[in-house]
């Protein structure tokens, strides 16, 4: 399932969704909102990907350690705070990528993470002002 298709199947059918991404060379973030300028701020995001180089999953007693498409292993937590937030996080070269969907199902995060995954890894993120490499 492609990225696009999970984001809106976890969105209320009315709304609409607005992307938002930044990027340098160590990682890349790209949210998905319900207003054009949220900038991926918690209250009006709905989900997001990520990757960053280096660094440690988050863990909690929640975690688990689901099995992801093509045979990787992942981290599900269930994130408490002010929103919970479902979180998959799994390790490619040294890139550490997470799939969250705020209020979301474990099935929800698992699903956006293995859409990514299928997606392939991303070296480069175009915007409109050009395009920003991660080396």
């Amino acid at each position: 399932m492609e990225i696009w298709s999970v984001v809106s199947s976890i969105v209320p059918s009315q709304a609409r969704i607005y992307v938002n991404a930044e990027a340098n060379p160590q990682g890349y973030y790209v949210s998905f909102d319900l207003t054009p300028d949220c900038g991926g701020a918690t209250p009006c995001r709905v989900a997001n990907l990520e990757a960053r180089r280096g660094g440690d999953f988050y863990k909690d007693s929640t975690t688990q350690s689901p099995q992801l498409t093509n045979g990787v292993r992942g981290t599900y937590t269930n994130v408490r705070g002010s929103y919970y937030t479902a979180l998959v996080q799994w390790k490619y070269q040294d890139v550490i990528y997470q799939a969250a969907v705020k209020h979301g199902r474990r099935e929800d995060a698992i699903a956006l993470a293995n859409s990514a995954i299928q997606g392939g890894v991303r070296t480069k993120l175009t915007k409109a002002s050009g395009e920003v490499y991660m080396e």
